[in-house]
């Protein structure tokens, strides 16, 4: 039987756990993303959310030099093939993240017959894309942005609204390059 001083010892760490948790809700609600605690956060997600990683790069990010062939690489959860896509020239790494979750979520809209009824995770590496994410935001990019950037953004918005929720998780680079080779 565990002692008094094990079960406060125990309590404390729930509190935190639990209060770490709240902050990232707080976090997520001001348009903020949750950075990956997957053993704070898979208790807290909605039942039978559909999980969508994300990475995307290009061969050229020197906007000077001009922007190189955009790429990317997606996996849904429950298929067991990574998807892999190409955009074109004149993309920079942060409009291949966009496009590349956004051709995710356009697989996954058109796959499913009724999307509205899916709850999301997404994760990624790109804290610039998962801040595009939030169907809250509302933002405008900034003017001197390049074209490719600004028509992945709008491209990204119109696929949004299609779900019922999205929970956006932030993680590492290590994690990305792992699961797809880039």
């Amino acid at each position: 039987m565990p002692t008094l001083q094990t079960k406060i010892k125990r309590t404390e760490r729930r509190i935190a756990d639990l209060q770490k948790h709240l902050q990232e809700l707080r976090n997520q609600k001001n348009g903020n993303f949750i950075k990956s605690h997957p053993e704070v956060l898979t208790s807290h997600l909605p039942e039978g959310a559909i999980t969508i990683t994300f990475d995307g790069g290009t061969t050229c990010n020197r906007p000077k030099e001009g922007f190189g062939m955009g790429y990317g690489s997606y996996q849904i959860e429950g298929r067991p093939v990574v998807s892999r896509i190409k955009f074109g020239i004149g993309h920079s790494c942060n409009s291949a993240e966009i496009r590349t979750l956004e051709s995710a979520l356009a697989d996954l809209a058109g796959s499913h017959p009724d999307p509205a009824s899916l709850h999301l995770v997404i994760k990624g590496d790109s804290k610039i894309a998962l801040k595009w994410a939030n169907p809250k935001y509302k933002e405008q990019p900034a003017a001197h942005t390049w074209h490719e950037f600004h028509k992945a953004i709008a491209m990204l918005r119109v696929q949004l609204p299609k779900f019922a929720s999205i929970t956006r998780i932030w993680h590492g680079r290590d994690h990305s390059v792992k699961l797809f080779g880039h």
